[in-house]
């Protein structure tokens, strides 16, 4: 019997600016977002009403539909309104690591034809990012408009407070009408990857794709409406936007870690009264290590996810019995696949420390012989292939890149090691 597991197939139709509107008419006083270091917090409707403020700013701007814009920060409080708010304008977000130098930058923008780009002054330090852009600015021709978000711009750009201003110019049936010509097919992010090989690739991915795969997530994980997310993972990542859009879809709360500093991440946690965590294995020691030396007041953690490489079954155990986050998960996905597989808090012990899950709604997973292709029987390892509803369109203005990666009958071959076993267990 071939080792192919597939789970129910889950679609959701919904855009990302529908599904923040819903969210906003279920829970318009609710906490979405909190920024405990800030003392600041948006409620859906508060956020809800920035990203149509976003929105409106894009059109008044000039930028049509399915022109590109890039956002350059760490997580400030501005980014989730533009994520939402250029998905309600049909504009797909390029989402730019926080930690790229200028040839990068360069490239990013250049390969991605973006038009408008939204940055912070540094992350660093003061104006790293504007001297950054200023050293490339000239060999981007498409790029037409910066906005800063903050309250200082350097000439020729604009403020946020400037940016939204200019909101007040569209009138509301403008947008509104904007917003039906965007499908729930249409791309809404572009995010880079270097994969193996060659020069960095955008993986495009739809507003489908985001949302049925953060549904998937959160039911796997058992979130509530109750739940507060503290999420020190960086937005502009693939892992980092399915957590905060699976936080939110049930209608809870992120608590959000701008910059990772472990003394901040326990911070948050602390004075949000986080019930789940999210992060990486290199967070989680530093999260360690900062408990040994200080002690913080946890008691409402309840569960969390890890991902972005191996979790040890130590560091797993250490998550659930010193952490206290009991319903712990591991995970496994990519940028271009989003999240396929994950471990459930009901899970026996064994499979939670020593699998990363079975595979998620809408999608199927199978294990190969890398050489001949053909699916192994259980317990061999051989090459993780996986196809689905949430995997990337494709590269961007990359076909040639995109057929390697997909084959025809639309497996993702991921280029890593794995095994399943007779349960489903990879």
């Amino acid at each position: 019997k071939e080792m192919v597991r597939l789970d129910r197939n889950s679609v959701v139709d919904l855009t990302l600016g529908d599904f923040l509107k819903r969210r906003a008419h279920n829970f318009p006083e609710k906490p979405a977002v909190i920024f405990p270091l800030r003392g600041l917090t948006l409620s859906f409707s508060e956020l809800n009403a920035q990203a149509g403020q976003v929105a409106a700013g894009l059109l008044a701007l000039g930028l049509q539909k399915g022109e590109h814009a890039a956002i350059w920060a760490t997580n400030v409080p501005e980014y989730l309104a533009v994520e939402f708010g250029a998905a309600r304008a049909g504009v797909p977000l390029v989402m730019v690591n926080a930690n790229y130098k200028a040839f990068e930058l360069e490239y990013a923008l250049g390969q991605s034809d973006t038009v408008l780009l939204f940055m912070e002054d540094g992350s660093a330090s003061p104006f790293e990012y504007v001297d950054i852009l200023q050293q490339v600015r000239s060999r981007l021709p498409k790029l037409r408009q910066v906005v800063m978000l903050g309250e200082t711009a350097t000439d020729g750009m604009l403020t946020w407070r400037e940016f939204l201003a200019g909101s007040v110019q569209v009138a509301p049936e403008a947008l509104a009408a904007r917003e039906a010509l965007v499908g729930t097919g249409d791309i809404f992010s572009l995010q880079y990857t270097s994969g193996t090989t060659g020069a960095p690739k955008g993986a495009m991915v739809s507003h489908s794709a985001y949302l049925s795969n953060s549904l998937a997530m959160a039911e796997r994980q058992g979130l509530q409406s109750g739940d507060i997310t503290c999420t020190p993972l960086p937005f502009f990542h693939a892992y980092g936007c399915l957590v905060n859009f699976s936080a939110l879809y049930f209608g809870g709360a992120l608590a959000v870690v701008e910059k990772f500093i472990a003394p901040n991440f326990m911070k948050v946690m602390e004075l949000s009264r986080a019930t789940q965590v999210t992060g990486t294995p290199t967070m989680f020691v530093a999260a360690m290590e900062e408990m040994n030396r200080h002690w913080y007041d946890l008691s409402a953690l309840r569960g969390g996810n890890g991902a972005g490489a191996v979790c040890s079954p130590e560091l797993v155990r250490f998550m659930m019995e010193k952490m206290g986050a009991r319903d712990f998960c591991i995970l496994y996905g990519s940028t271009e696949v989003l999240g396929a597989t994950f471990t459930s808090p009901i899970d026996p012990l064994g499979k939670r420390l020593g699998s990363v899950g079975k595979v998620l709604p809408g999608y199927e997973v199978k294990i190969i012989n890398p050489k001949t292709g053909e699916t192994v029987a259980a317990d061999i390892q051989g090459e993780l292939c996986i196809r689905g509803s949430s995997i990337m369109t494709g590269y961007y203005k990359m076909e040639e890149q995109t057929k390697k990666a997909l084959d025809q009958e639309g497996w993702m071959h991921s280029g890593d090691l794995a095994s399943m076993d007779g349960e489903g267990f990879v």
